[in-house]
This record gives C-alpha cells, structure tokens and sequence, in this order.
C-alpha cells in the first residue's frame, strides 16, 4: 500500500471532526452517567496496516493484554475504528461505572458488554460527526469487542470478515 498523504489543511479538518465526536460523546455519558466525564481526542496518525503493526506490535508488553471495541463501515469510504485500551485500563473503567469490586484481570461478560456499549456511544459519536458534516451516507457494522493482542485484535482477515449492516 502506497503512502497515505493528505494536506495540512486536511489534516486539521480531521482533526477538528474527532474534536467534535469526541465531544459529542462525552456529553451523551455525561447525561446517561449524570456526571461529568472527560474525554480527550487521541493522537492522531494516518499510516499502513503493515506500519500499524510495525509501530504498534513491538511496543505492547509480553503478557500485557488490550480490549478493544470495533466498529466497521461502509460507503462513500470504508473501514474501521476502534476504542482501545490496556486491559487493565478498561477493568478500572467498567469499575468506575459500575460500582463492580472485581479485581479479575478478565473481562466478564458485564464488563464486555458495558465497554461494547461505551465503545458504541464514542464511535458512532465520531463516525456520525463525519457522516453528518461532510453530508455522506456511512453503514455500521454492530460494535465487536475483543480482547487480546495487537496481533489478535486488528487482524486484516477478521476485521474484513465483519458484516456491515
């Protein structure tokens, strides 16, 4: 695959739209958690697959795990986002929403389904901030958790096997 290339411009422009969903879905939490959740917008990069797994694989530590939430979509351009975090990270965020006293490195099917849903609201937040403002029609795919490496979790075959409604 060929470089990625995209102007300043461009690149601010995007930059503003991942302000405006991330905001966007920092205040629906709000609202459903009554009480003030702080989201920052990530670092930004346009890269490969292969330098995503380059960049990404070398620097996870043996043993240390990632949870991720999945979103696919598909139209006028296609692919897919992701929320991701240590596991360890998103056992101390379904904690804090919960109220749960579970210190199990594993998440359990509560927790799974509380981060898929925090995942949900964030990345349609996002995507439905591009979709609206440049006026295109995007399909979704329905929101996938995962747990594992980076390996496990972006792999290129799985991710293109999710259906996308």
């Amino acid at each position: 695959m060929d470089d990625i290339r995209i102007t300043e411009s461009q690149f601010d422009a995007l930059r503003e739209l991942m302000n405006i969903g991330v905001g966007k879905g920092a205040a629906i939490l709000n609202t459903m958690l009554s009480c003030h959740i702080k989201l920052h917008v990530p670092e930004i990069r346009i890269i490969t697959p292969d330098d995503f797994y380059r960049q990404f694989s070398p620097v996870q530590p043996a043993g240390a795990g990632l949870s991720s939430v999945n979103l696919s979509f598909k139209g006028v351009f296609s692919g897919d986002v992701n929320l991701v975090f240590s596991t360890g990270s998103a056992v101390k965020l379904v904690k804090a929403l919960t109220n749960e006293d579970s210190e199990a490195a594993d998440i359990d099917s509560i927790q799974a389904g509380t981060l898929t849903e925090v995942g949900n609201i964030v990345l349609n937040s996002v995507m439905g901030t591009f979709s609206n403002i440049l006026k295109i029609d995007l399909h979704y795919s329905v929101p996938v958790f995962g747990e594992g490496n980076v390996s496990s979790l972006f792999s290129l075959r799985r991710l293109n096997e999710m259906p996308v409604i």
